[in-house]
């Protein structure tokens, strides 16, 4: 399963109406799954699934990534769009750059092939063919040579 914490916004009066967010405490060993730069820093399948899954079921518009937590509960996720609107989504948003970066270094599991979503391989040729701001991308073919390669 995955849950992600539930998180509250705050508009602090005291502090000149400045915002603050707010998550229950997260207990237990805490591990960084992946990133918006295409790492991955778990043997973990669930995680990695998961964003796959997330590319699949929003019709290849959003990707989630920046999975992170304590066990299978999740917090502070990363939301990365095609729009052109890169920000659209905060700061972490790094578009096509990211999309890009982790179906490069994605592998498959079990649990991908278990809910019918197309393999890794199979995105990154289909991104190389839909990502018009960057020629480079179709020249693709190992982790290392996207943050060289890749002019987003």
């Amino acid at each position: 399963a995955v849950n992600f914490l539930p998180v509250h916004v705050l508009k602090l009066h005291e502090r000149n109406d400045s915002f603050a967010t707010v998550e229950p405490f997260l207990s237990g060993k805490y591990v960084k799954h992946n990133d918006n730069d295409g790492h991955v820093d778990s043997c973990d399948a669930v995680p990695q699934a998961f964003s796959h899954f997330t590319w699949a079921a929003s019709k290849r518009k959003l990707l989630i990534v920046d999975i992170q937590g304590c066990g299978d509960m999740y917090t502070d996720p990363s939301v990365q769009s095609v729009q052109d609107d890169q920000h659209a989504f905060g700061d972490g948003n790094c578009g096509w750059k990211a999309i890009a970066k982790f179906f490069v270094t994605h592998k498959c599991s079990a649990i991908c092939r278990a809910h019918g979503l197309p393999a890794a391989e199979k995105e990154l040729e289909a991104l190389k063919k839909r990502c018009q701001p960057c020629s480079d991308l179709r020249r693709l073919r190992r982790r290392s040579e996207v943050g060289r390669s890749c002019a987003l």
